[in-house]
């Protein structure tokens, strides 16, 4: 039994040492020894069983290595974050993915008059209460007291499934905007009884440590000191889902620039959440770039657009297919759509302008696997 065990125990740990990547190990290690010298320090999350591995990893980083290391693995830690002015003084955007559990699957569970019931980024000192948050069900914003904007238009975001909530704040201009899953669901452009005294220096903790967010609770977290744009917001939520739906599905994403948001490796990192590792992903710097590799590559451009009267749903897709998809707000140039091979729609009743991005591909993407085996 017992050798038996240690056979089976070595061809799984030689397994394991076989998937590294070792290009992957050199930048890892290069990137580690490069935050002494940036004074910077390393976040190390883990819950369930990577908990005590994250733990172990974070005292040898900062006894051994000498390099600052947080453990990021418990229900009361959280991020220092200071925009360095206080909520009437300061232009913040906030973005993340949330997914709530059975401590807070109602969104009412903590906080009481004197905040959200989740707290995603807040000021925790026990005589200020402010900051970004969900309560009841829904984001809100405390500003002052026991006085908070909530977006009761908003869906729930407390059902047990992951949703992009989104903030911008701009204090000099009294204009506060809130999202969920790329949707624009609140604004206010004369806030004007926001608690001076009010500063955003923690994420994923409020008022006097007292209601934070469990790390697993919260991921890609995106804090700007700046406001974004509804088309921006639109845009990193549409790439979190489709970085995600060709991870699951093992469909090659080919990103075309201009994008709606600025691409680079960090930024499609924090949009594909935890999926990275499985995101076939190629960028093209713009669309002449793109237009010649696929017909040096032989492939055919299947345009998905509300400007044709040919559904997809009888359309026999095939291997060399790329599916083409433009802009939530403006679809594509007219070059584009003329460039193209074939161009289809997803048919709809009469009235609505078009259907989201992300939906759109998932739609077309699940036919695309269905008819060629793909899975």
């Amino acid at each position: 039994m017992k050798l038996n065990f240690i056979k089976t125990y070595n061809k799984n740990l030689n397994d394991l040492l076989n998937e590294i990547n070792l290009k992957d190990l050199n930048k890892s290690l290069k990137l580690i020894k490069s935050v002494p010298k940036n004074n910077s320090k390393i976040i190390i999350a883990g819950n369930g069983g990577s908990a005590a591995l994250s733990s172990h990893v974070s005292v040898d980083f900062t006894k051994a290595c000498k390099i600052r290391s947080i453990n990021f693995n418990e229900a009361d830690n959280y991020i220092i974050a200071n925009m360095g002015n206080t909520a009437t003084a300061c232009k913040v955007t906030l973005c993340c993915w949330y997914k709530s559990d059975s401590n807070n699957s109602q969104g009412t569970s903590n906080g009481g008059d004197w905040g959200p019931s989740v707290w995603l980024f807040g000021d925790t000192r026990n005589s200020v209460s402010g900051g970004f948050g969900i309560n009841s069900s829904k984001p809100s914003f405390h500003y002052t007291g026991n006085t908070r904007a909530t977006a009761t238009s908003s869906p729930s975001v407390t059902d047990g499934n992951w949703h992009h909530i989104a903030y911008t704040w701009d204090a000099p201009n009294n204009d506060l905007k809130m999202y969920t899953d790329g949707t624009l669901y609140y604004t206010n452009t004369n806030l004007t009884s926001v608690n001076s005294n009010v500063q955003f220096d923690r994420i994923g903790a409020g008022y006097n440590y007292s209601y934070t967010e469990a790390p697993e609770n919260m991921g890609t977290v995106v804090l700007y000191d700046q406001i974004i744009s509804d088309a921006e917001v639109t845009a990193i939520y549409n790439a979190g889902n489709i970085f995600r739906l060709g991870a699951c599905l093992g469909i090659p994403i080919d990103i075309i620039e201009p994008a709606g948001f600025v691409i680079d490796d960090r930024k499609v990192k924090r949009a594909s959440m935890d999926y990275n590792k499985y995101l076939d992903l190629t960028k093209h710097i713009s669309w002449l770039e793109f237009y010649d590799w696929s017909k040096q590559n032989s492939y055919r451009l299947i345009l998905l657009t509300t400007k044709s009267n040919k559904s997809y749903f009888n359309y026999k897709f095939r291997k060399n297919d790329i599916l083409l998809f433009g802009r939530e707000s403006a679809g594509v140039p007219d070059e584009v759509h003329s460039l193209a091979d074939e161009r289809l729609t997803i048919p709809m009743v009469k009235g609505p302008r078009s259907i989201n991005l992300s939906s759109s591909v998932a739609m077309v993407a699940s036919e695309v696997v269905r008819q060629l085996n793909l899975i």
